[in-house]
């Protein structure tokens, strides 16, 4: 089986990874660690980060706000198959927000994987991008965040539409609000045995805001981009499977 996990970058995609390693699906040997707002590790297979930003630096793409059409080459084509080879049978996967980005080429390589796809509230990711404020791009412009969010997260509601039984839709403020119901319904899904409760990898306050300066902002970003952040929020819940 193989389980792969994405979703727009702080949507608490890091945690459904450590959650889904810790219970059976091999995320990788050699992962991004700890840094600034992810304490905990980012649960990313440093091979297919390198692939995915190499094939958005060959489309002159940026991270947070890429093209609305990318192409794959061979050689990146090769890579990713090579990859997959090198990780033969078993239960494994692997998290990068940027897989979002190229959902079709990767379900085109792996008809039989399953897609974890995590959104989280608009407000909060862009709250949570500020509050880390690694990125230069999003602490000059404030509105590239809302502009991302919509970006990944259309990106992942066209293939969720296209690709129903072969993705899962999961909204991480109800998953966390309810984690006992949510992990049996993903593990049925998944077909995997929980062995270590969701609880254990939920840290209290892991995921809130704490600046009010930065709640300002956020609360000007929302407003500016109000309309087009609430309508793609409502078909994502109205897909959503957990």
């Amino acid at each position: 089986m193989i389980v792969v996990v994405t979703g727009m970058h702080r949507s608490g995609t890091s945690l459904m990874a450590s959650y889904l390693h810790g219970n059976g699906v091999f995320m990788g040997n050699s992962l991004v660690g700890p840094g600034p707002g992810n304490r905990l590790g980012h649960y990313e297979d440093k091979e297919f980060v390198r692939l995915h930003q190499d094939m958005l630096r060959a489309n002159g793409s940026h991270l947070l706000v890429p093209r609305k059409r990318m192409g794959v080459g061979c050689e990146h084509r090769e890579r990713a198959e090579r990859l997959i080879a090198e990780r033969g049978p078993g239960s494994w996967g692997w998290k990068d927000p940027r897989t979002a980005l190229f959902l079709g080429f990767w379900a085109g390589l792996l008809p039989f994987a399953q897609f974890v796809c995590v959104y989280r509230s608009p407000l909060a990711v862009i709250d949570s991008l500020l509050r880390r404020g690694t990125d230069r791009s999003i602490r000059c412009w404030p509105w590239l965040a809302a502009r991302s969010w919509v970006t990944y997260n259309q990106r992942i509601l066209d293939f969720i539409r296209q690709h129903r039984t072969r993705a899962v839709l999961i909204n991480i403020d109800r998953f966390n609000e309810h984690p006992k119901r949510s992990e049996k319904r993903l593990a049925d899904r998944l077909g995997i045995s929980v062995q270590t409760p969701y609880g254990e990898y939920l840290k209290p306050g892991e995921m809130a805001g704490r600046c009010e300066r930065v709640r300002r902002r956020t609360r000007a970003v929302g407003i500016s981009h109000g309309r087009a952040l609430a309508r793609l929020k409502d078909a994502l819940d109205e897909h959503a499977d957990i």
